[in-house]
């Protein structure tokens, strides 16, 4: 039989680093990205926050769309939170911890991973939009799939 992984122990993937501002005295925290096919989860490691409080985690993505991962209760000692969403990395602009009040006590901006098309001279900020736009005109070469070790990237198409 199989041990059961607890919600403490260490993951094994890649994760991103992610800065955090908006830090209160008193309260330390760091976080992580994993960037996995279905969405994003936040991996946070906090003390400090109020114990017994509330508080909730939301995506904010490029579209201006809140997405939410989640929400915890602060406790006395250091937790580790794990926040998913529906959201894919690429489309994620920042991420916000608030509590019940709607204030922001943690925040992350994050860069987007702008993705020019050649062809079309403009630069989407999510791959949705791109690909939509590139496959609503005819190409002018047949489609060339590319894949590359790039851990966040599995493929790309190039439209001649």
């Amino acid at each position: 039989m199989s041990t059961p992984l607890l919600d403490d122990e260490p993951l094994t993937v890649p994760t991103e680093a992610i800065a955090l501002t908006g830090v209160s005295a008193g309260v330390t925290a760091s976080a992580e990205l994993v960037n996995h096919t279905w969405g994003v989860e936040l991996l946070l490691t906090v003390t400090g926050l109020d114990a017994g409080r509330p508080y909730d985690v939301s995506y904010r993505t490029v579209d201006g769309e809140n997405v939410a991962a989640g929400s915890f209760v602060g406790v006395e000692t250091e937790q580790l939170c794990r926040m998913t969403g529906s959201v894919l990395r690429d489309d994620v602009e920042s991420i916000e911890v608030l509590d019940r009040d709607g204030t922001v006590v943690l925040r992350s901006v994050l860069y987007t991973r702008e993705r020019p098309l050649r062809q079309i001279g403009r630069t989407w900020r999510s791959r949705g939009e791109a690909l939509s736009a590139a496959l609503a005109r005819p190409p002018r070469a047949p489609p060339r799939l590319v894949v590359s070790a790039d851990r966040d990237v599995i493929c790309d198409i190039i439209l001649g």
